[in-house]
């Protein structure tokens, strides 16, 4: 009987290790399609800036991950900010839910006049 609650005290250790890395995270490429440089790219949760900042050279893509695991419960939206010839541009998309992105991943891709998405689920 000893041993059965041994294994079932380790199991449960082994388990509370294991979750205590549950991070949630946002994942996002995006695409500069313009013949533009963009600056100053940062995307937000839940309007919560988040410091970090990536610039686009014309038809470059990178990947852009946010930590939303310290962000308050309930319901939101991401903001893309960015700035491109020199005109600062702000668009609200996708959607969170209780901490979590309802897409795996969502591409973007900025054009002149257009933003587009297509998301992952």
């Amino acid at each position: 009987m000893r041993s059965i609650e041994t294994f079932a005290l380790w199991l449960i250790l082994i388990f509370t290790i294991c979750s205590c890395d549950s991070s949630i995270k946002a994942d996002f490429t995006v695409t500069n399609s313009t013949n533009f440089k963009i600056d100053s790219l940062t995307i937000l949760a839940k309007n919560i800036e988040n410091h970090q900042y990536i610039s686009l050279a014309p038809l470059e893509s990178k990947t852009f991950q946010i930590d939303i695991t310290n962000y308050p419960f309930g319901d939101g939206d991401f903001k893309l900010r960015y700035v491109l010839a020199g005109k600062k541009h702000e668009e609200r998309f996708g959607y969170i839910t209780g901490r979590h992105s309802i897409n795996e991943e969502t591409f973007i891709s900025i054009e002149m006049d257009t933003v587009k998405y297509q998301s992952t689920n």
